[in-house]
């Protein structure tokens, strides 16, 4: 969905963040909440799920997969969820610095 968003919707965002993880990840993290959930499921089905899901996505005619040219890319595949938030709070502070710094410095009223 963040893909769809910053690419169709908000193609002039000052700051697009493309989150990603290996298929293996990704299926792990979804076995793991189900599990949680007392749903009985099965670890290789959703692998080949997300691996489908994955190349009809980057495959179709409108709209498909893939970050935009300018979005920063984090593989989140070894990463925390507090290594996340702090990744994209260190990657916002840091385009809002250098908005603040240009803005700073320029003049509108001239």
């Amino acid at each position: 969905m963040v893909e769809i968003l910053e690419q169709w919707f908000f193609p002039d965002a000052p700051i697009k963040i493309y989150l990603t993880a290996s298929h293996e990840e990704r299926a792990r993290r979804r076995y793991k909440e189900e599990i949680e959930k007392g749903i009985k499921t099965d670890f290789n089905q959703i692998l080949n799920d997300i691996k489908l899901r994955d190349t009809l996505d980057s495959t179709r005619e409108i709209a498909p997969l893939k970050p935009a040219e300018d979005s920063i890319k984090i593989d989140t595949t070894n990463l925390s969820y507090q290594d996340v938030v702090k990744s994209v709070k260190e990657i916002i502070e840091n385009k809002l610095s250098n908005f603040t710094y240009v803005y700073a410095n320029t003049n509108l009223l001239n």
